[in-house]
């Protein structure tokens, strides 16, 4: 397979779109995840499950780990710069990046831009 790296994003009539969300609220909104790895939510965290929650995988920078060519490049601290630099390069080659938080006016926006009336909110 190609992967994300591999693909031509630059060839004529490939209109590509990335939705980003910021880390901070992935990183908060695990309820499914707290569900299943606990057996309860957040709301009835001590201290060690809150550590053992930023310890694990789960807590990883997310967007890092697909964008990057290397699946295991999120190592904290020891992540190395290459996989950052990676991401980067293959998001400057997307077409538009939207950011989550404000996901309806920038499906708007990329319809005004393409010349499509979206159905959102109908």
């Amino acid at each position: 397979t190609l992967g994300l790296g591999g693909t031509r994003w630059e060839e004529p009539g490939v209109v590509s779109v990335v939705v980003l969300r910021d880390p901070l609220s992935r990183l908060l909104a695990g309820t499914g995840y707290f569900g299943h790895r606990f057996g309860y939510g957040p709301e009835r965290f001590t201290r060690e499950d809150w550590w053992a929650y930023a310890r694990s995988a789960q807590t990883d920078n997310y967007a890092l780990r697909i964008l990057a060519a290397d699946r295991g490049c999120c190592a904290g601290a020891d992540t190395e710069r290459r996989h950052l630099e990676a991401a980067k390069a293959l998001i400057s080659r997307i077409t538009y990046v939207l950011d989550l938080a404000c996901l309806e006016a920038g499906m708007q926006a990329l319809g005004e831009e393409l010349g499509i009336h979206p159905r959102i909110g109908e």
